[in-house]
């Protein structure tokens, strides 16, 4: 399986290249090898978010379909580290990480899981705190990713892969999206008292000698 994965990671990298034939080549083995060993593979999340970098630099149109076809391949054994892993880039959500998304759920019964599980991240509400260093704690990962699913549940009510699915759900998804904002607002109510204590604070003389 190493092998596997190394041949993975060498495809990726060739979906950057600047040489038209190697992408489109790099493009074949990544869905051949995926398309072999998809279901044994570890690390996916961090083969999706790799594919992310690169996919938007890919102009070959039958490469970039066969890119996401990879994708649509892996979602059927990984769905939750890919959808936990495209969450992180999704904020805002731009036109590359849309269709990673719809080739996420280009097959049916993915499809529910992947509108299930974001419904799930829209219900992790943790207060936003910062830690220490410049990395984000996992309370405030977790507060980035419910931001990020209410941004894509958004989007993907639309899309055509959904249809179905969001048709479905649709009681589920009104009810957490009216919750979700809701949330945002009380957490703004919350937060914007917090800064004026602190402006007023840190505006206060110190005390003389």
């Amino acid at each position: 399986m190493a092998e596997a994965t190394d041949l993975i990671w060498t495809a990726i990298s060739g979906l950057g290249s600047s040489s038209p034939f190697r992408v489109q080549a790099a493009a074949e083995l990544l869905l051949a090898v995926i398309h072999q060993h998809g279901a044994k593979l570890e690390t996916v999340a961090n083969m999706g978010q790799g594919i992310h970098l690169r996919l938007c630099s890919v102009r070959i149109p039958q490469a970039k379909d066969n890119a996401l076809s990879a994708i649509t391949l892996l979602a059927r054994n990984h769905t939750p580290e890919l959808v936990a892993a495209f969450l992180d880039f999704s904020m805002p959500l731009d036109s590359c990480a849309f269709r990673l998304w719809r080739a996420l759920g280009a097959e049916q019964p993915v499809s529910c899981l992947v509108l299930a599980m974001l419904l799930a991240w829209l219900q992790e509400r943790p207060l936003p705190t910062r830690a220490s260093n410049s990395n984000p704690s996992p309370k405030e990962k977790n507060y980035l990713r419910s931001l990020a699913a209410m941004n894509t549940l958004l989007e993907l009510q639309f899309a055509r892969e959904f249809k179905k699915a969001v048709r479905e759900a649709y009681p589920q998804l009104l009810l957490a999206l009216l919750t979700q904002v809701h949330y945002t607002l009380e957490l703004n109510l919350v937060t914007e008292p917090q800064r004026g204590q602190q402006a007023q604070e840190a505006a206060m003389p110190s005390p003389q000698r």
